[in-house]
């Protein structure tokens, strides 16, 4: 007899990942509440640190392999090819970077992602987030990783950098970044506030510069430290991370500090 045609999945989330003990749990807490772990699925880079192995061990740990930590040109290859290889199986596809949360907005959809993702319509080819980076202020406390941490944080920036084209349902051409695609239009085309990126990078001063400092210590590509690429990802004295932590462009964009909207509160992150 002929092969058996198994039904297609709804949506699968995945992300890439090396050595992040904090922001991998933070990552599965939240994907996992919306997704089945066997449709959640992690490209370890090379982890050594056991808390980021075990966590990725949760759900689909798939081990990868490249002598660069940091290769943006490598990194956008990988992703796109294995976003291509879920697409044979699932409807749809969400990816995201390690520090950045993906979630519906409370109010339009109470039933969180979960509900976002079953009603995306069939003709819908991809979708862009609404993008907000998400800051701490100077008097606000060193974050605690097991409470919800928009509770913890009042303000941020919008942000038209992070709102990039992460759901499809077909294969994304992403750029390096994946802020954009060649197979997509250009920023606000597609945007749906709905859908919201909460962008980590500066949600605690205290553990971006621990984890500047580790990132700086790691093998960058030639190519990327002579365009500049990942420099933020790279500041490691005090005072110039400070000034960039609070007024420095968000990838092109002006970061203008405002309160986050009240109802963010209700996302639990």
């Amino acid at each position: 007899g002929g092969a058996v045609s198994m039904p297609r999945r709804r949506a699968a989330i995945f992300t890439i990942v090396q050595n992040e003990p904090v922001f991998l749990p933070i990552w599965a807490r939240n994907d996992r509440r919306h997704c089945a772990a066997d449709d959640c699925f992690a490209l370890d880079h090379d982890s050594t640190d056991p808390t980021t192995v075990t966590i990725a061990k949760h759900f689909h740990r798939v081990p990868i392999h490249r002598n660069h930590s940091f290769d943006h040109d490598w990194l956008r290859t990988v992703v796109r090819q294995f976003q291509c290889f879920l697409l044979q199986s699932y409807d749809l596809v969400l990816f995201t970077e390690i520090d950045e949360i993906v979630a519906a907005d409370p109010i339009a959809c109470p039933g969180g992602l979960q509900e976002y993702l079953a009603a995306v319509p069939d003709g819908l080819a991809h979708v862009r987030c609404t993008g907000w980076e998400v800051i701490q202020q100077p008097d606000e406390a060193v974050i605690d990783w097991d409470r919800p941490l928009l509770a913890q944080r009042r303000a941020g920036a919008a942000c038209r950098a992070y709102s990039k084209p992460l759901l499809a349902r077909v294969p994304l051409d992403w750029h390096p970044g994946f802020h954009s695609a060649d197979n997509v239009p250009a920023f606000p085309e597609g945007i749906d506030p709905r859908l919201l990126l909460l962008h980590l990078h500066r949600v605690d001063f205290g553990y971006c510069l621990a984890r500047n400092q580790a990132a700086a210590e790691r093998k960058w590509s030639a190519d990327d430290l002579a365009v500049g690429a990942g420099a933020q990802n790279r500041i490691v004295d005090v005072e110039a991370l400070r000034t960039w932590f609070y007024t420095g462009d968000a990838v092109g964009d002006d970061l203008t500090i405002s309160p986050l909207p009240g109802h963010f509160q209700q996302i639990v992150v």
